[in-house]
């Protein structure tokens, strides 16, 4: 019954927030405790969720901290990711980039199918430990003092957070221009003068 109750709640989250969706998830919060409380590690994965995103209850991030530890301690590869994923980012726990990749490295070691999501991570995670080691460097410091650093900082930061999107689109635009440069380079003929085919 908790599973059925979580899986309305997966798809009303998904539609729209309605009060039916609410006490639905507050039920399947009160039925995955029950099954947590008997040792199912998957409910108390599922716990954690609902307290990280509030469905059911207010968001809590120790709460669900702590419902991931539990489920981490069972082995749970996506709780360990989870965990992984608050250390970076500092949500819920004290932003620490190793910690962070340890819990990584764990999940992986719980299941190979946590290999592609985890690598994927982990490059996000070597991106971040780049911005923090380019912040603490002096030329972070030049940077910060010139206009155009100020400007980009205005598009890439908004509301003290960084938009990842914005940065994204940023690193990909210069790769983009130099592939096209490149096939365009390619498609040019070696002689400067195309040669027409001879129709026969």
């Amino acid at each position: 019954l908790a599973h059925v109750a979580d899986a309305a709640v997966r798809r009303a989250s998904e539609a729209t927030e309605l009060p039916l969706a609410r006490s639905v998830a507050a039920l399947a919060l009160e039925m995955l405790t029950r099954a947590a409380r008997q040792g199912n590690m998957d409910a108390q994965l599922r716990i954690g969720d609902y307290h990280y995103y509030g469905h059911g209850t207010k968001a809590d991030l120790e709460m669900a901290v702590a419902h991931y530890r539990t489920a981490s301690e069972a082995q749970n590869a996506q709780a360990m990711f989870n965990l992984a994923y608050m250390h970076a980012h500092g949500l819920g726990l004290p932003r620490d980039l190793h910690l962070a990749k340890r819990h990584y490295d764990m999940a992986i070691e719980a299941t190979p199918d946590a290999l592609v999501p985890v690598k994927l991570a982990l490059c996000e995670l070597y991106a971040l430990q780049l911005v923090d080691r380019l912040a603490a460097s002096s030329v972070a410091h030049a940077l910060h003092e010139s206009a155009l650093a100020r400007q980009l900082a205005e598009l890439v930061i908004a509301d003290g957070a960084v938009q990842w999107d914005s940065v994204v689109i940023a690193l990909l635009t210069p790769l983009l221009l130099l592939v096209l440069l490149i096939r365009r380079q390619r498609a040019r003929p070696r002689g400067g003068v195309a040669q027409v085919p001879a129709h026969t």
